[in-house]
């Protein structure tokens, strides 16, 4: 059996409480780094979206105020057609940085401008988010309540695989459009 002396006895019990103690604490302070790390990484996302968010509304409220002039304008039928063209036009043109565009559907979910010509003319409210939700017809109801901001799951063009995506919604209501930006 092993014995210690009494001299070693006594310096273990010293030591053992200050070992013990220094492991609770490191173990403590490891514990409340990883939640302030969390907090912090939480509250940079907040921030970050809430540029993105405000980012996207300016965006659409550039568009829309691009677009104001003719929309309200009074006039024949005959002219409201050709300003809505125009104002299609406009927008098929219009994009900011190196992949954001405006893109402009009617209530019906029929697209009027958006930077893949391939779907002017085509009614894609039935497309669906990699959830299942028919985020076209979400954005419609966002744009008839006014403007709000939609969130999708959906392919970002040119990556293949379904992202988060964003997008700010206003509506034209005296031509039931609606002007999106998204990221």
């Amino acid at each position: 059996m092993f014995k210690l002396s009494l001299k070693a006895r006594l310096i273990l019990l010293t030591v053992m409480p200050v070992c013990l103690m220094a492991l609770i604490l490191f173990l403590f302070s490891a514990y409340r780094f990883k939640v302030l790390n969390e907090q912090e990484i939480a509250n940079i996302r907040e921030v970050m979206l809430t540029g993105k968010q405000s980012e996207l509304k300016n965006y659409t409220d550039i568009a829309v105020n691009t677009m104001r002039p003719l929309f309200e304008q009074q006039g024949s039928e005959e002219d409201a057609v050709q300003r809505k063209q125009m104002a299609a036009d406009i927008m098929n043109r219009f994009s900011f940085g190196s992949s954001d565009y405006v893109f402009i559907l009617d209530y019906d979910g029929v697209v009027i401008a958006h930077r893949n010509q391939k779907l002017l003319g085509k009614s894609i409210s039935d497309m669906q988010a990699s959830d299942g939700r028919f985020f076209i017809r979400e954005m419609i109801e966002t744009a008839k309540q006014g403007s709000g901001y939609v969130s999708y799951e959906f392919e970002k063009a040119g990556k293949g695989a379904a992202a988060p995506k964003l997008s700010y919604i206003a509506g034209i209501e005296n031509w039931n459009w609606l002007v999106g930006v998204g990221i």
